[in-house]
């Protein structure tokens, strides 16, 4: 019997989960996971409130709470998920590159029609520096045959996933669950700002399109260009969701479906936390009055699944534990808990979409 099979033997899905185990309490190694989740402690262009650099660590600290039970995925754990530490080099990259963004940032809001371009150009250095290192970890766990999934973090970390992604040489779909269009052309100055991920992602030639659900805050420009990118770029918007509920509760179902079946076969999904209603993500860094619940969220993500469609990999971004992160206070684990629980959701979908497994 293997190593991993004897740990799925005395593994107690039931039972307490132990805080000084990996992601959700398991007992796997990196080389026994079929799921590597890669951490993202970035929040170097939050341009309203920083912190989801502190979001991987949140929820990771709060992911032993975790219950298996589920009429889908209760059993996906035994296929192996596992999270890297979060990187002390990038989490001091990234300290040192939000100075010099703040700076750049606060010349902005005060009238100077520039910033402050010395920062500007110092906090794209420092940016650029963490999204090599993140496309390295992600391509190391694909190129040991895993999956990926990136937690962060701010937004601009979909990128170097994405890129790695791309390596398969393979068309795939970029499915976006988001509440803003993320359309802008280096927001702020910022080549790789939260708000341009689309923009850079379109960039990448394996992306066949782009399908955007929960939209509903962006700017004129930004929904001018989504027109202009014709059948690359469809999108269900909130307000459509939110409308189809008000006028028959069939039509919601509907329109999730007909998005479903838009999509290609291969996708990946970036998952900001900021497509739920602000009850569910009080803290994330530009809340939006609206937005869809958890449940529906695990109805759109089961369709996908069921629909035959493959995830290549995923990412959860812009998860904020709040200010009481670092004293330790409840104040922040609400988004941890949320967070972590989507975290499970991507992940067991994810991994059922892939059913190829490795040996135990």
């Amino acid at each position: 019997m293997s190593s991993k099979s004897k740990k799925i033997e005395a593994f107690d899905p039931g039972g307490v989960g132990q805080s000084n185990a990996n992601i959700f309490g398991l007992p796997f190694t990196y080389e026994e996971s079929d799921l590597i989740l890669i951490p993202a402690p970035v929040d170097l262009t939050c341009s309203y409130r920083a912190g989801t650099s502190n979001g991987p660590q949140a929820i990771f600290e709060a992911s032993p709470q975790i219950d298996f039970g589920h009429p889908e995925l209760s059993e996906i754990w035994k296929r192996g998920i596992w999270m890297d530490a979060s990187n002390a080099e990038m989490i001091a990259l990234n300290k040192e590159g939000r100075k010099h963004a703040k700076r750049h940032i606060d010349k902005l809001e005060n009238g100077y029609s520039d910033g402050d371009l010395a920062a500007l150009t110092e906090a794209n250095k420092f940016h650029q520096k963490l999204q090599v290192m993140l496309e390295e970890a992600c391509l190391k766990a694909l190129n040991n045959n895993k999956i990926i999934g990136l937690i962060g973090g701010e937004h601009s970390c979909t990128l170097p996933a994405l890129k790695a992604i791309s390596t398969l040489k393979q068309p795939f779909g970029l499915v976006q669950f988001d509440a803003h269009l993320d359309l802008r052309s280096a927001y702020e100055g910022f080549k790789f700002s939260h708000a341009s991920i689309i923009e850079n992602s379109l960039q990448i030639d394996e992306i066949s399109g782009v399908y955007s659900i929960g939209i509903r805050d962006y700017s004129s420009e930004e929904m001018k260009k989504a027109k202009s990118l014709g059948k690359r770029h469809f999108i269900l918007s909130d307000r459509e969701l939110s409308h189809s509920k008000f006028m028959e509760k069939q039509l919601w179902y509907s329109m999730v479906m007909d998005f479903v079946k838009s999509l290609p076969q291969d996708v990946y999904i970036t998952f900001d936390i900021d497509v739920l209603s602000p009850e569910f993500c009080p803290n994330t860094g530009t809340p939006v009055p609206g937005g869809l619940s958890y449940n529906e969220i695990e109805f759109i993500l089961y369709n996908i699944y069921k629909a035959g469609k493959r995830i290549l990999g995923f990412d959860l971004v812009e998860v904020n534990p709040g200010r009481g992160f670092k004293e330790k206070s409840d104040f922040y684990s609400w988004d941890a808990v949320v967070g972590m629980r989507i975290l499970y959701l991507l992940s067991g979908y994810t991994l059922l979409s892939q059913s190829v497994q490795t040996d135990e």
